[in-house]
């Protein structure tokens, strides 16, 4: 089973983040794929988080803004058992081209509502009720340094 994350953002944004793809990985037990910023997604080598890193661009997403995006693009993506993209929820060009792909999708702000008084990680994880329940509490997470980080 392959799972893409689509979270662009910076430092603090995927820190927050690793609650919710520390919950993907330990109760769907699939590889996960995520596409961000290749500088920030590089945290993530080696660790249970991610199986795979992308670059937004790379990737080609910015196509789906559009009205006719790429054959390839929509296969690429068809070829996903689930998509979780915190990331263009408020344009209705992007999310219908993801809603339309067939797999299982989850379109959400990258951050809750103002309103909403949740912390960002208890927002992201909420999110994924779709795909699985939200824990309890947010998950532990840890990041190992590289063998040439220590």
């Amino acid at each position: 089973m392959r799972r893409l994350v689509i979270r662009p953002g910076g430092l603090g944004d995927l820190l927050l983040t690793l609650p919710a793809l520390a919950h993907l990985a330990e109760r769907l037990r699939a590889e996960i794929e995520i596409a961000g910023d290749p500088a920030r997604l590089a945290l993530l080598a080696g660790s249970p988080y991610a199986t795979r890193c992308l670059s937004l661009e790379e990737l080609g997403l910015h196509a789906l803004f559009t009205p006719d995006p790429p054959p390839e693009l929509l296969a690429r993506l068809r070829a996903y058992d689930a998509i979780v993209s915190w990331f263009g929820a408020g344009d209705p060009v992007y999310r219908a081209h993801l809603e339309a792909l067939g797999p299982p999708v989850v379109i959400a702000r990258g951050t809750p509502a103002p309103e909403a008084r949740v912390h960002v990680s208890r927002h992201l994880l909420l999110t994924l009720a779709p795909l699985l329940p939200p824990p309890p509490e947010i998950p532990p997470v840890r990041l190992a340094p590289t063998a040439r980080e220590r």
